[in-house]
């Protein structure tokens, strides 16, 4: 597919969806903070697109997501500590994007976060000793 066009905030309203998967496709523009009403969410794949903004602190929101897979984007602004509170999230890819700042040390609480990919962005950083654990 390669499907040109933003996601709505309407998006917010699929409170049961379960599944998101549009990678591959010219999707670009922000990533509404709606996404964080998406609560039934598990996985979310939104990679290879063109989203441009920050990611949404309202991420931090969905407690049963287990992937967030947004490599290959033109992402920028930092890393929300926001996602140190998703407990179920097991698979964080933000690699190849324009990322910036520091890692923070909040992803140590994220317990379940056994893949984290964050090459090829702009981190200026070492990595936290809580991801150590």
């Amino acid at each position: 597919n390669k499907v040109s066009s933003r996601l709505p905030p309407q998006i917010g309203e699929l409170t049961e969806l379960e599944y998101l998967w549009i990678d591959n496709n010219r999707m670009g523009g922000p990533l509404p903070s709606e996404i964080g009403q998406m609560s039934s969410l598990i996985q979310m794949d939104i990679y290879s697109n063109r989203f441009s903004s920050s990611i949404p602190t309202e991420l931090g929101q969905m407690r049963n997501l287990e992937r967030f897979s947004a490599y290959s984007n033109l992402l920028q602004g930092s890393i929300p500590t926001q996602i140190g509170n998703m407990n179920n999230l097991g698979e964080l890819f933000l690699d190849s994007n324009s990322i910036g700042g520091s890692i923070p040390s909040e992803l140590g609480r994220a317990t379940a976060l056994y893949d984290l990919r964050l090459f090829d962005n702009n981190l200026v950083c070492s990595i936290p000793n809580a991801l150590s654990n």
